[in-house]
């Protein structure tokens, strides 16, 4: 991927570009070559794509250590690409963010891998931008966003004009102290989960508002968590807390 992108940048014209760089490594069967295979663990690339029967804790630590050091074979490589960058005199001058599409499960739910559930280990995801000449390096944000305002925020980093021809808007207020009304007007924290094999589970929509997490499934279960006392989603509120549901219901049902 690295040598792709390189490749390219060397014969490309000198002007702006957008470049989107999709590492697939961290994907199963989390086999990254030496010396990050067994970095972690004994194993070697232990993975069970549908876990049959009864997955011994042991055996999920080792598949979540194989899974790390396929992460750890990445952040590697990101800082190659971004070590050439920096040598070619770019890097002063770009824009770079690193996010994913989806997390991993390691037996939480009873589940393994990932597309079959919203859990949070499932869509609570790396978010990191990096600018070229802003004040506010280092800042660490702790309001939760979605992706959904990813492209509207590149558009304005980008200073593409006042028209952004994508839905929701940039996410430069959640840093920047001058621009922090921005910040109240994010978009709603929205995920929702279609299953990619007929025998998946149920189509489900959530929304994230404040600390309270709502799940609600196609067939009409609903899950309700405290993430804030509950961030493992251990302890279903959605009978205890139904005067809730009504609300959370109507703003899931705004969702597009």
């Amino acid at each position: 991927m690295n040598e792709e992108f390189l490749a390219w940048r060397s014969t490309a014209p000198e002007r702006p570009y957008f470049a989107f760089l999709n590492y697939i490594d961290a994907h199963a069967p989390y086999r990254p070559p030496p010396p990050f295979r067994n970095a972690f663990s004994d194993g070697d690339g232990l993975y069970w794509r549908t876990p049959q029967g009864t997955v011994t804790a042991e055996e999920a630590e080792a598949l979540k250590a194989a899974y790390d050091e396929a992460i750890a074979y990445i952040d590697h490589e990101i800082g190659m690409l971004l070590a050439e960058l920096e040598r070619r005199g770019e890097f002063d001058n770009t824009v770079v963010i690193v996010t994913s599409d989806h997390g991993e499960v390691f037996g939480e739910h009873g589940l393994f891998g990932h597309a079959q559930a919203l859990y949070l280990p499932l869509i609570h995801v790396p978010l990191l931008v990096r600018l070229p000449s802003e004040a506010s390096g280092g800042t660490r944000v702790i309001q939760p966003v979605t992706l959904r305002d990813l492209a509207a925020t590149i558009v304005d980093l980008a200073r593409l004009g006042e028209s952004v021809p994508f839905p929701g808007i940039s996410l430069r207020g959640q840093w920047n102290q001058y621009q922090v009304a921005l910040a109240a007007s994010a978009s709603p924290v929205f995920a929702h989960y279609n299953p990619l094999l007929p025998d998946g589970p149920n189509p489900m929509r959530s929304v994230l508002v404040g600390d309270k997490y709502y799940i609600a499934w196609e067939d009409g279960r609903e899950e309700l968590y405290d993430i804030a006392t509950d961030p493992g989603e251990q302890h279903d509120l959605s009978d205890s807390l139904a005067t809730d549901l009504p609300e959370l219901r109507k703003i899931l049902a705004a969702f597009p």
